[in-house]
């Protein structure tokens, strides 16, 4: 069992996400910075999609009340296991009544703790990541006990990582042509594709928000799909761009489609960091 003493900011359990249900509007969700919790549980032993924590902002504070094996990813931070210094990437051997704490976040903004075997939490529509109307709580609480599974009998699924613990340093945000693309007039795209964005404090897991607004006519569509990494541009010149949690239908221009590698990127970047669009070719 393990003690929440703090939850930090915002705390929740995620997985690989929850898939097989879009077409009743249920999100996709999952880990945020897919990359950093894979190589977190690729580097325990887990199944590269087991269930993590993710925390964001301010990490939480746990107390072990069982011996376990964990790994820290993602964001960087001061990591502390009974005082003593400890690092990311590496596997960590927790003794019972062990205490985990953090500094505040340096750099990056979504750490990810993976655990032994995993966590034993509720499973909703086949997966455990915590989303509001899926599964009872939305987020990790104070004094909440986590009870982590004693084996798991899921297969692993293995796989040579190529990881830089550091990549949120880039600020180059990699994008291809969304369906709507041709369709905007060739000053939309300039701004696009040349200015420099700066992420909005009010960015959350549904979408990240951009603070800057784009300036021209901006086509009206019918509500089509979206999916994760679309970047929609609305009447108004407000870009928003859907991450894990998003909806499955929009009906604002889909201008771009992240990459995976750029999803990854943006969910670790901070309030007010900047960044700009590098268009790709689909095949490259």
């Amino acid at each position: 069992m393990i003690e929440v003493l703090k939850p930090g900011l915002y705390t929740t359990l995620q997985d690989g996400g929850r898939y097989g249900f879009r077409s009743i509007g249920v999100p996709l969700s999952g880990f945020m910075d897919r990359a950093s919790a894979q190589y977190a549980n690729y580097l325990v032993g887990n199944d590269i999609n087991e269930c993590a924590l993710e925390f964001v902002g301010i990490p939480p504070m746990l107390r072990f009340n069982v011996a376990t094996q964990i790994v820290i990813a993602g964001s960087s931070q001061s990591i502390l296991l009974d005082g003593i210094s400890r690092n990311r990437g590496e596997v960590i051997m927790v003794e019972k009544g062990g205490i985990l704490s953090f500094s505040s976040i340096k750099a990056g903004w979504r750490g990810y703790i993976a655990f032994k075997n995993g966590i034993d939490s509720q499973v909703s529509l086949n997966s455990q990541s915590q989303y509001k109307g899926i599964t009872e709580r939305l987020k990790i609480e104070k004094n909440d006990v986590l009870s982590l599974k004693l084996e798991n009998f899921n297969s692993r699924v293995f796989k040579k990582y190529k990881y830089n613990s550091n990549f949120y340093n880039l600020n180059i945000v990699e994008v291809y042509k969304g369906p709507e693309f041709e369709f905007l007039s060739q000053e939309v795209k300039r701004q696009l594709l040349e200015s420099t964005f700066t992420i909005s404090p009010s960015s959350y897991r549904m979408a990240t928000l951009i603070e800057e607004n784009i300036n021209g006519k901006i086509l009206d569509i019918i509500t089509a799909p979206v999916q994760p990494g679309t970047i929609q541009l609305t009447p108004s010149g407000k870009l928003i761009i859907l991450m894990r949690d998003a909806q499955t239908s929009g009906g604002y221009s889909r201008v771009f489609q992240c990459s995976e590698n750029a999803i990854n990127l943006l969910s670790q970047k901070r309030p007010k960091e900047q960044i700009i669009f590098k268009l790709k070719s689909y095949g490259i």
